[in-house]
C-alpha cells in the first residue's frame, strides 16, 4: 500500500479514462497467476492485489467499473460451483447431521474467536463482530471448489462445505439485525 500511494501516478500514465481499471485488473490477474505459480491459491494473489488497490480504488471509481464484470461472472461461478454438489447426498441423515455439526462449529468458531478478539469493546459489540464474521460465503465456496478440483476433497466433504457456507451466510443477517436494532444509544433513549 505504501508503494502504491507513493507511485499511484503510474496508473494515470496512459491516456484512456479506463486505464486505471485496466491496470488494476491486470495487477489482480497477475498476482493471482503469480500466487498459483508458487503453489498458493489464486485467490491469495487476488486478495493481495485488492489490498494494495484499496488505497486508490475510491479515487478512480474502480469498484463501480468492476460491477459489470462482477454481475456477469459471479452468477456463473455460483451456478458452476453449485452444479458440482451431488444433491442426493444431502438427503442422507448422516450427511445432514455432519452439515449441522460443521455449521454449528463454524458459527461457534467465529463467534468465540472473533468475539474474544473484540471483547475489550464490550460484550454486545464482541457478539456483533463475532456474528458478523460468521458467513463463509464466497471464500469458503472458492476454497471448497479448489479442494475438489485438486482432489483434496471428495463429493461428501465438498457438499458439507458448500452447505455450511450457505447456512452460515443465511444465519448471520437476522441475528445481526436484532443486535443492531437494540444499540446502546437507542436503549438510553427508550
Amino acid at each position: 500500500p505504501k508503494l502504491v500511494r507513493r507511485h499511484y501516478h503510474v496508473i494515470e500514465a496512459p491516456v484512456s479514462p479506463h486505464s486505471p481499471f485496466a491496470l488494476s485488473l491486470l495487477l489482480c490477474l497477475g498476482c493471482s497467476l503469480l500466487a498459483a505459480q508458487i503453489g498458493m491459491a489464486g485467490i491469495v494473489g487476488a486478495f493481495l492485489a485488492g489490498t494494495v488497490l484499496a488505497e486508490i480504488g475510491e479515487q478512480y471509481g474502480l469498484e463501480k467499473q468492476l460491477r459489470p464484470i462482477l454481475m456477469f461472472l459471479a452468477p456463473y461461478f455460483f451456478v458452476v460451483t453449485g452444479m458440482k454438489v451431488d444433491l442426493s447426498l444431502l438427503g442422507d441423515p448422516d450427511m445432514i447431521s455432519s452439515v449441522v455439526v460443521v455449521t454449528v462449529l463454524a458459527i461457534l468458531g467465529k463467534v468465540i474467536g472473533c468475539g474474544f478478539g473484540a471483547w475489550r469493546l464490550g460484550r454486545r459489540e464482541a457478539l456483533t463482530i463475532g456474528i458478523g464474521m460468521t458467513p463463509r460465503g464466497e471464500v469458503g465456496i472458492i476454497i471448497a471448489a479448489l479442494g475438489l478440483s485438486q482432489g483434496i476433497l471428495n463429493g461428501h466433504m465438498y457438499a458439507i462445505i458448500i452447505a455450511m457456507s450457505l447456512l452460515t451466510s443465511i444465519f448471520a443477517p437476522p441475528f445481526l439485525a436484532a443486535l443492531l436494532r437494540r444499540t446502546p444509544t437507542s436503549e438510553k433513549l427508550a
